[in-house]
């Protein structure tokens, strides 16, 4: 009997209109499959290594089950089979779909028109992929690109259900950052860092349970929420997590710990349950982990609320403020010990609100958070430039004034000629101003940063290292880009009476700084002994309360002006103070 054609194309039309507008239905196709005597159509999904198809996995694409033969199977009747039709079609890049259809064993292959069943397959395979591409994309809202676990759009929704299904239990939330991630990237690449990701976010999805949750929030931070039964296993899995068998890697391995924020739900209230306020607690948990107390594991705790309160606070009047030039500049002098001349400044930002002073360790976390410290570091400069403008035109001679930019920066767009453009707008020599960089961690950084770098110093600009000696590329970084000065981290001079170890590392920068005609800058000299044991192993600049805290406009204009600095033998007491009792 021939399949009846008119027929079989009328059915299809009708389902290619419906599914412009709907989502489409396995029933759907069996009065077609039926007409044209096709008993079972299955996918086999061949996938090119780290496709999204194969992030996404076959049985997700084709909204399916996989068959014990691998196949994803779309329709299967319970006839007896026969012959079978195979049709290629591509998915993504060197990925593709070969369809199957498994004619039934009653239908005479002699009679059919193949031609007209391929018509009909791709037709049928279009309509299945507007239903995978809503699919696609729903999962692509829901889930990291990279990993294909959660995103934190895809965890809120989890979390919803969760509560739905289980509304007396009181779930714990876990914000994780893994420590020191930055060093395996150094030891192993980008790309073997992203397979150490990639391995940590899908083996973690396989130790919660099926009622719980777990997301990649970007980079090296995940969250989770649990029942309080399992945050004590979850814990010392995330504080003790084993990573091997890398591709690119495969002789290494590697064991992850993490920094662990926790909020645990004891309130009832609706606006502390509530998803978002329990992620920002757990994060400032996370925050307190890291950066304040430096311990593992936090608890979220009542004390921590006046710290969110703040931070949204901070957040909110932090543009306001920058629009109403509530931001200042101290400048903070460098001294040759040997001379007593002044070498420099370095700027250092000072927030004034309504009368009264924000620290800088309140505003700069909470500004870096939200994406904005290039912003601050854009008016940081600003207020430089007229600051030297300023002194020009009074006939002084202001020496090179440093200025910082957060790594960052360096990839805002044109970031190079925006400075430039603030520098021209002064009418001033790019040669007043050093940018500060600090050492970079990552290759992606570290290439832009030599780029960087160079444009910089093609415009006229100086370039100074900041805090060196405490990144871990320190010595590749100096070696490729064309830095004027090195500045030696407060650690560094802090310890150099102390301790041994440091005098030889301090004299080493010291010796490699020569040996490549940089200048030296130490920075958090404070006392007598330190400007001395400097001096003694070739430093001679020094920054720190030593010779002056930061100071505002006026009192740097009458610095610039008297020049009041001694040689370091003259033991000279603090000429200026500053309110925030601190370098920066």
């Amino acid at each position: 009997m021939f399949p009846d054609y008119e027929k079989i194309d009328q059915k299809v039309e009708e389902l290619i209109y419906k599914y412009t507008h709907c989502k489409d239905s396995r029933e759907d196709y069996r009065e077609i499959y039926d007409l044209l005597g096709i008993g079972k159509v299955t996918f086999e999904i061949s996938f090119e290594k780290d496709s999204l198809s194969r992030v996404m996995g076959p049985e997700f694409i084709m909204e399916a089950e996989r068959s014990d033969d691998g196949s994803i199977s779309i329709y299967e009747s319970d006839t007896e089979l026969g012959d079978v039709i195979e049709f290629v079609y591509p998915l993504q890049g060197r990925d593709d779909i070969k369809a199957k259809w498994y004619l039934k064993k009653k239908t005479d292959r002699s009679l059919i028109d193949e031609d007209r069943y391929r018509r009909v397959a791709c037709k049928m395979y279009l309509m299945k992929s507007v239903s995978k591409m809503r699919t696609m994309l729903e999962f692509a809202r829901l889930h990291d690109s990279q990993s294909g676990i959660p995103n934190g759009v895809g965890i809120k929704k989890l979390y919803k259900e969760a509560q739905e299904a289980n509304p007396d239990v009181k779930y714990t939330v876990i914000y994780a950052n893994l420590r020191n991630f930055k060093y395996i990237n150094e030891r192993i690449g980008v790309r073997g860092g992203d397979e150490a990701i990639i391995q940590f976010a899908r083996r973690l999805t396989l130790v919660v349970e099926p009622d719980e949750g777990v997301c990649r929030l970007g980079g090296d931070n995940f969250l989770l929420f649990v029942k309080p039964d399992n945050l004590d296993h979850m814990i010392k899995v995330l504080s003790n997590f084993e990573i091997d068998n890398l591709e690119s890697a495969p002789d290494k391995s590697f064991t992850l710990s993490s920094w662990l924020g926790i909020d645990v739900d004891i309130d009832d209230s609706d606006e502390d349950s509530d998803f978002g306020v329990r992620i920002e607690r757990a994060s400032i948990a996370n925050t307190f982990a890291r950066q304040k107390i430096k311990q593992p594991v936090v608890y979220y705790n009542e004390q921590f609320s006046d710290m969110m309160n703040t931070n949204k606070h901070i957040a909110s009047i932090f543009m306001p403020g920058l629009k109403s030039r509530e931001f200042q500049a101290y400048f903070q002098a460098k001294v040759n010990m040997r001379t007593g001349d002044l070498i420099g400044f370095e700027t250092l930002c000072r927030w004034r609100h309504k009368g009264e002073f924000i620290f800088p360790d309140q505003f700069i976390p909470v500004i870096d958070r939200l994406g904005l410290i290039y912003e601050l570091d854009m008016e940081m400069l600003r207020i430089t430039c007229e600051s030297v403008r300023k002194w020009l035109d009074l006939g002084l001679n202001p020496p090179v004034l440093s200025v910082n930019f957060s790594r960052k920066d360096i990839f805002i767009p044109d970031v190079e000629q925006q400075i430039k453009k603030v520098v021209d707008s002064y009418e001033i020599m790019p040669a007043y101003i050093e940018i500060e960089i600090t050492e970079t961690a990552t290759e992606a950084e570290y290439a832009r940063i030599i780029e960087f770098v160079r444009n910089l110093k093609n415009m006229g600009f100086r370039i100074a290292v900041d805090d060196f000696g405490t990144g871990y590329s320190s010595l590749s970084l100096i070696h490729n880009i064309n830095a004027d000065t090195l500045k030696i981290d407060k650690s560094f001079v802090t310890a150099i009476h102390k301790d041994a170890k440091t005098e030889i590392l301090v004299s080493s920068i010291i010796n490699i700084a020569e040996r490549l005609n940089m200048e030296l800058v130490a920075e958090g000299v404070e006392t007598d002994e330190e400007g001395r044991k400097l001096m003694e192993l070739g430093c001679e600049v020094a920054q720190g309360y030593y010779y002056s805290r930061p100071t505002d406009y006026e009192a740097t204009t009458t610095l610039i002006r008297e020049r009041p600095f001694k040689p370091i033998f003259s033991n000279p007491e603090l000429i200026y103070t500053d309110p925030f009792g601190g370098e920066g």
